[in-house]
């Protein structure tokens, strides 16, 4: 290695280093404002249940009694319960401790969670008018264009016009039938990527390929084209945007917990990510639509 070549090495590494040390000092200093500004609310949480005379009750909402669940600590509820594991495995031990039906306070947020198939049937069937509407999430509600799409819009007249049209336009039984063939092509291009990649001695990874199958089909059906060649979907930029826009659908933000501080999504960043991925999804959909 040339003396050229190993100062720029160093000057390079040094950059990255400077670099990453400002972004953990930026992302510290955000959490000590965000914890500093958190502090009057959480002395006011402890004062008002110190107060047995108090009508502040963790568990009930709008009156009505909660069902059982972990004790919440002020301001961040039971969000310390879910840390540490992974979420399903969390609120399988919490349901063994709580029930089949437990409440979890979320921050601001109030969730409930049904753990047994009994319960799940009465919620999601017997009562499916009551809870069918789905919370309305930071990142999704954006990436719907503000829940316009039947997958984020809430229960009303207008999802059920979008479910009728989407019932007898794109699922109804001719059409289903119609698009067999693209769907059957597209096992046999996953069979191929698989039997490529296990011939080569590669790791496989399911998830990615199923995920690569559905974005295949939907693409063809939708645009009549296909995401990725020869199921290739790490080298396509489209499923490259739609797994960075699933990435941020599931990360933790601030505003989806805690209304009040929506403004610390735009100090740490997050939001900017999820404009920059809106952008870019809707410049590849105005390309394919004209």
């Amino acid at each position: 290695m040339s003396l050229q070549d190993k100062i720029f090495d160093d000057l390079t590494s040094s950059s990255l280093n400077n670099l990453s040390n400002s972004k953990r000092f930026f992302s510290c200093s955000c959490l000590f404002v965000f914890f500093f500004l958190l502090l009057p609310y959480l002395l006011i949480a402890i004062y008002r249940r110190s107060r047995p005379s108090s009508s502040y009750n963790y568990f009930k909402y709008n009156g009505r009694e909660l069902p059982p669940g972990p004790p919440p600590l002020p301001i961040i509820g039971s969000l310390h319960e879910l840390f540490g594991q992974v979420i399903h495995i969390s609120l399988r031990r919490l349901s063994k401790e709580h029930g089949p039906l437990m409440h979890l306070q979320l921050g601001q947020t109030s969730a409930v969670v049904a753990s047994s198939s009994e319960v799940a049937s009465e919620i999601l069937r017997t009562q499916d008018t009551i809870f069918c509407s789905r919370p309305r999430l930071s990142a999704v509600t954006h990436f719907s264009y503000g829940g316009l799409d039947i997958g984020a819009s809430p229960y009303g007249e207008s999802w059920k016009k979008l479910r009728r049209f989407g019932s007898n336009k794109m699922f109804n039984p001719g059409k289903v039938q119609s698009f067999s063939f693209i769907r059957e092509e597209e096992v046999e291009v996953m069979v191929g990527s698989i039997k490529k990649s296990s011939l080569q001695g590669k790791l496989i990874n399911l998830s990615e390929i199923a995920l690569c199958l559905f974005n295949n089909i939907t693409y063809r059906e939708v645009f009549s084209k296909r995401v990725s060649a020869d199921g290739e979907c790490l080298l396509s930029p489209h499923h490259g945007l739609i797994m960075r826009m699933m990435t941020l659908m599931t990360e933790f933000n601030v505003k989806d917990f805690f209304p009040l501080f929506w403004w610390v999504d735009f100090l740490t960043g997050w939001w900017f990510k999820v404009e920059k991925r809106f952008r870019e999804m809707d410049r590849l959909f105005e390309k394919e639509i004209e």
